[in-house]
């Protein structure tokens, strides 16, 4: 089925997982608590559901590749469970269960495997960025250690 329709059929299943992945998505756009600091689009589920809604409708008759997504698991997905696995917000079991459902324990492993990093980011003071060219955005992967 195409994006749009997503919304309208499984608009329950949407809110369930924004609502699992909010935390770790403010942890990695840098703003742990919803304050602004020009994360608004994170402020609360609504907000984040309008927002792919709206993206969705952006783009009418397009539909998902699979495999495409599989392709990127561990940079996408990954990057959102790997801040629940170190402990950072609570853990995400609907999420990680959907992952399971479409691929099995492959696919869950693949996406919390650590993806290779961009270290020829032409702003790369650190271990590099993880790029997502779909969402047109790159987050910066500091080493271990408090502040980076």
């Amino acid at each position: 089925s195409d994006v749009v329709r997503v919304h309208e059929e499984r608009g329950g299943d949407l809110r369930r997982l924004v609502e699992e992945m909010l935390p770790a998505a403010r942890v990695l756009a840098g703003d742990g608590d919803g304050g602004g600091d020009g994360t608004e689009l994170l402020a609360s589920v609504d907000d984040v559901l309008e927002y792919m809604e709206a993206y969705s409708r952006s783009m009418p008759g397009a539909v998902p590749s699979l495999r495409r997504k599989l392709d990127e698991i561990a940079e996408s997905n990954g990057e959102l469970l790997r801040v629940s696995r170190d402990g950072r917000v609570p853990p995400q079991p609907y999420h990680e269960s959907l992952l399971k459902r479409i691929g099995g324990d492959t696919v869950l492993e693949r996406a919390v495997a650590m993806p290779e990093v961009a270290t020829d980011h032409p702003d790369s003071r650190s271990d590099g960025f993880v790029q997502l060219p779909e969402a047109d955005m790159a987050f910066e992967c500091r080493g271990g250690g408090e502040g980076g």
